[in-house]
């Protein structure tokens, strides 16, 4: 059934949102584990607060993906080149600690995510 021009289930868009959600939160501040994994890959101190704006961004483009297709598919690519640039930092940095998996980990779900929308929410041709 086509919703606004998608043509399957794009609930699957809400849980990453609200990760990224919650993610945004915890990098105010930062949150200690946060701020742990910045400096473990040697992330500048003076750039942390770009964090909560980008994935709150994120978050907003993923909820606004469930409507619109091309912000769907804009928003889930840019996770997963923020994943591919976040475990490179980890491998500059040697950073071979959990968050080293944490990112490898959310790269794959943001992979997932991004063949969701491209296979499953594609709109059909009229």
């Amino acid at each position: 059934m086509a919703v606004f021009g998608l043509t399957r289930d794009n609930s699957p868009l809400l849980a990453p949102a609200a990760g990224q959600a919650v993610d945004a939160g915890l990098s105010i501040g930062p949150a200690p584990f946060v701020r742990d994994c910045l400096t473990g890959v040697g992330f500048p101190e003076r750039y942390w607060g770009i964090f909560p704006v980008i994935k709150a961004a994120s978050a907003v483009g993923l909820v606004v993906g469930t409507r619109h297709f091309g912000i769907a598919r804009l928003t889930a690519w840019a996770l997963v080149a923020y994943f591919i640039l976040a475990v490179a930092a980890h491998l500059r940095a040697r950073d071979f600690r959990i968050y080293f998996g944490a990112a490898v980990g959310m790269l794959v779900f943001a992979l997932a995510v991004a063949l969701h929308v491209e296979v499953r929410l594609r709109p059909v041709a009229a």
